[in-house]
């Protein structure tokens, strides 16, 4: 995914951090939010954690993204994390060649 500038608006206020620092025990200070990441030739938006690159998505408009964002990052919810974890770990045994066709890895502008 690449950005673009109908992408690089800004976060609503309020926007749940990534989940990561509580899933890797890291330091509570070390908190991600989201990134934007848009591909034009679908007019697909994901919400990408700069850190784990734990992304939500690809969905059609923002709001989609945001909320999927914000249900699949919600703190102090054991379900939620649980979750997190299975998602992440999925995402993280893709085989390379697949990556691709899922739009899992950046694409480059």
């Amino acid at each position: 995914m690449c950005m673009n500038e109908a992408a690089a608006e800004k976060l609503p206020e309020g926007m749940p951090t990534c989940l990561c620092n509580q899933h890797f025990n890291l330091q509570p200070e070390n908190t991600w939010l989201p990134e934007w990441g848009y591909r034009k030739s679908t007019n697909e938006f994901i919400l990408r954690c700069p850190n784990c690159n734990y992304h939500e998505g690809p969905f059609t408009n923002k709001n989609a993204a945001i909320a999927g964002w914000a249900l699949s990052n919600r703190k102090g919810d054991e379900h939620v994390l649980k979750t997190w974890a299975r998602f992440y770990t999925e995402r993280q045994t893709v085989p390379d060649h697949l990556k691709e066709s899922k739009n899992l890895r950046q694409e480059r502008a």
